[in-house]
């Protein structure tokens, strides 16, 4: 039997919410029961809801979403029209029938959420040697002026929230007029102007403040870094620090306690710069009109931190000689001496190849600037469990056959795993590629290519920010180089 598009579509959906007695593949069993709550959740039912049943923009979502309704509405229409839409003609293919088949005659709910997957997302099935081969890059020239580490700033953003109402006793011992300030600040009900999934609360200290725990991992490994003449000896590697806030005005104290804490820190190693909202407001007297939400930001959703460090870069470059920047996170790290063993050469000197800067021809034959340095993450687990030499080729995300659960319809993470595990297949001395899975925390960008191609991440993106500052820019015969050796820990535990 062939089913219809728009009958797979509709099937599609009841299965994700759940219907008569089946278990919902979205792994929400109470989703059912969200819609008399109201809310976004509730809305979010509705849509699916509706979607489902074929019929039109529910009125109860839009008085959900306010003055995003008018844009979900919009998506709404569009997704239901596209999925029919793609399959026209094709519902007689055999990759549609097996998935169809699957959907509607399968008992087993593992494999019938991996026929939905795959019908949303078809690329899930596409050739790994055939995407490998359009990733590959040929006629290489390397970057007549190379980037040397000393010529690079690193980045990173730092994500705080409020402590409660009062400051800790040890914050009042320690900064008496800052932990009162903070709390008469807190006495004013400051407004929520972000969501981030793991901020900090102001006031930590030790281990478990990212931040600072990243930084004294950061200085030991470029202490490391100078003592194998890497750099010289009385360098200080520049670090722009942007602080982003859960609470408008928190900032401000966020700033001043980081300055004082920072004191005890012995970061004899680093040249750290806080990028606070504060500082923004002065750069953009500075550079730009002076508005509200001009040139500079580092509060709202992470496209805006994300933007502010890459570009801020630039002011550097005449008094420090900053070519070049490299973001990371606070949970990760660097392991020049691991690095070293493993590869002969540190992590500085994978970051700063040659080919960073230089040019190449596409699979598409396209000639393209490589001004983008692409990395990738090692899981802090695998590190724990096989060593560094096997973690290091360990992917990161990993494949699953079970793929129920709320990301069912666009599955990031099956496709994450996919791409993930096909660009791990590209070692040392193989041919050089290209390829799109790019993550904040693991590239950089040339200030030439700042200019050049203007990359831009829009302020409403709270997530994958970095890959669309990177696709912003692929217009602009621009490409990111993958260094296979270039490696960067993530600490699942942070």
């Amino acid at each position: 039997m062939i089913h219809r598009a728009d009958e797979v579509f509709s099937e599609c959906l009841k299965q994700f919410l759940g219907t008569g007695d089946s278990s919902p593949l979205s792994g929400s069993p109470e989703i059912r029961q969200r819609i008399p709550d109201g809310g976004l959740s509730g809305a979010a039912f509705s849509i699916l809801n509706a979607l489902a049943e074929g019929d039109d923009f529910p009125p109860e979502a839009a008085d959900a979403f306010g003055e995003s309704a008018a844009a979900i509405a919009g998506f709404y229409n569009r997704v239901r029209s596209d999925f029919p839409s793609f399959y026209d003609g094709s519902e007689g293919s055999s990759f549609f029938r097996q998935r169809a088949k699957i959907l509607f005659e399968e008992d087993e709910p593992v494999k019938r959420a991996r026929a939905i997957s795959e019908l949303w997302l078809p690329d899930l099935v596409a050739d790994d040697d055939l995407v490998l081969s359009e990733w590959k890059l040929y006629d290489l020239k390397e970057n007549p002026a190379p980037y040397s580490p000393d010529q690079l700033m690193l980045q990173l953003n730092a994500l705080y929230t409020l402590c409660g109402n009062t400051a800790p006793e040890d914050a009042h011992s320690e900064m008496g007029e800052l932990a009162a300030d903070y709390e008469a600040y807190v006495s004013g009900a400051p407004g929520r102007i972000a969501v981030y999934d793991h901020p900090v609360p102001i006031f930590t200290n030790g281990r478990t403040h990212e931040l600072e725990s990243c930084l004294a991992e950061l200085n030991a490994d470029i202490a490391f870094e100078k003592s194998q003449g890497v750099l010289p000896h009385g360098h200080r590697m520049p670090v722009l620090i942007s602080i982003s806030t859960t609470h408008e005005g928190l900032d401000h104290l966020c700033e001043r306690w980081l300055a004082e804490s920072a004191v005890s820190w012995e970061l004899d190693n680093l040249d750290c710069f806080i990028l606070s909202e504060n500082k923004a407001r002065t750069l953009d007297k500075i550079l730009g009109d002076g508005e509200a939400g001009g040139i500079f930001t580092v509060q709202g959703k992470y496209a805006c931190h994300f933007g502010a460090l890459k570009y801020a870069q630039l002011i550097f470059e005449r008094a420090y000689g900053i070519r070049a920047g490299f973001k990371l996170d606070t949970d990760e790290g660097i392991h020049s001496r691991d690095m070293l063993a493993l590869s002969g050469k540190t992590w500085l000197q994978q970051l700063c190849h040659p080919l960073w800067g230089g040019t190449a021809r596409t699979a598409a034959g396209e000639t393209v600037r490589l001004g983008f340095n692409i990395g990738e993450y090692v899981d802090s687990r695998d590190l724990d469990s096989l060593g560094y030499e096997k973690a290091v080729f360990t992917p990161e995300v990993k494949t699953k056959d079970d793929l129920r659960g709320p990301f069912l319809l666009f599955n990031k993470g099956a496709v994450q795993a996919k791409g993930t595990a096909l660009y791990n297949r590209s070692g040392p001395g193989d041919t050089p590629i290209s390829h799109p899975l790019v993550k904040g925390g693991g590239y950089g960008i040339d200030n030439f290519t700042l200019r050049a191609a203007l990359p831009v991440g829009f302020s409403m993106v709270g997530r994958a920010e970095d890959q669309q500052f990177y696709f912003s820019a692929l217009k602009s015969g621009v490409r990111g180089v993958f260094n296979p050796l270039l490696r960067i820990i993530h600490y699942k535990d942070a």
